[in-house]
C-alpha cells in the first residue's frame, strides 16, 4: 500500500508527460505481484477483516501502479472470494467445480459458463479480461509435483527483477525496506532447506 501511494505521486509527472494512466512496466520498473495461494485464509469469512480490507484496497488501487494480485481458492464462492474483491478481478481461471452456481459466481451470471465444458480432471474455463465474453474451455498439464515446481522456480529465478530504486529507497521506510529486501530469504527459511537450494 505504501508503494502504491508512493508510485502514484512520484511517477505522476512522468506518466503525464507520456500521456498514460498506468505505469508502463519494464524490467527496471517491474510489477509487484502478490500471490495468495488458497486465499480463503486471507479473504474468506473467517479471515482477519483488516487484512481482507488491505487486500481489497491493493486490488482496487494497485493495478495502475503495477501492483497486482493473483489469488487461488478451492471454491468459486463468496465465502472464498468476497464480492467486493471479485469486482476488480480481470483474468479468471476456474477448474472443475461442484456446480453451476460456482462457475456463475466466478465468471459472471450473464456469461452462462457450462460445467459440461470441464468434464475431466485438469479441465477448466478461463476469461483473460472482464470484457472477453464467454469463458474458454482448456485442459491443463499437471504441475503439482514438488520437484517439478522447484525446478521451474529455479529456471525462472533469473527473470525476477529487483524493485525500482525510487519505490524501494524512497517509498519504504528503513525497516520495511529491509523486510522487502529479505523476503526471499525469509520464505526459503520458512519452506525449509529443500526450497532454499
Amino acid at each position: 500500500i505504501r508503494i502504491i501511494n508512493f508510485r502514484r505521486s512520484y511517477y505522476e509527472e512522468w506518466m503525464w508527460d507520456r500521456d498514460v494512466d498506468k505505469l508502463p512496466l519494464t524490467h527496471d520498473l517491474p510489477a509487484i505481484i502478490l500471490v495468495l495461494d488458497e486465499g480463503k485464509m486471507a479473504t474468506g469469512i473467517s479471515a482477519n477483516p483488516k487484512l481482507t480490507r488491505a487486500i481489497i484496497d491493493i486490488s482496487d488501487r494497485g493495478r495502475g501502479m503495477g501492483v497486482r494480485l493473483i489469488m487461488s481458492g478451492l471454491r468459486g464462492t463468496a465465502e472464498v472470494i468476497p464480492s467486493e474483491l471479485m469486482a476488480g478481478i480481470g483474468a479468471r481461471i476456474g477448474m472443475k467445480v461442484a456446480g453451476k452456481a460456482e462457475s456463475n459466481y466466478l465468471f459472471g451470471w450473464d456469461m452462462r459458463p457450462n460445467p459440461r465444458d470441464t468434464p475431466y480432471p485438469g479441465c477448466g474455463l478461463w476469461r483473460p479480461t472482464l470484457a472477453a465474453g464467454v469463458p474458454i474451455p482448456f485442459r491443463s498439464h499437471d504441475l503439482g509435483s514438488p520437484k517439478l515446481i522447484s525446478g521451474l522456480a529455479q529456471e525462472c529465478l533469473r527473470w525476477r527483477p529487483g524493485l525500482d530504486g525510487p519505490s524501494l529507497n524512497e517509498g519504504l521506510p528503513g525497516d520495511l525496506r529491509e523486510r522487502y529486501a529479505s523476503r526471499w530469504e525469509r520464505a526459503a527459511g520458512a519452506l525449509g532447506e529443500r526450497s532454499a537450494g
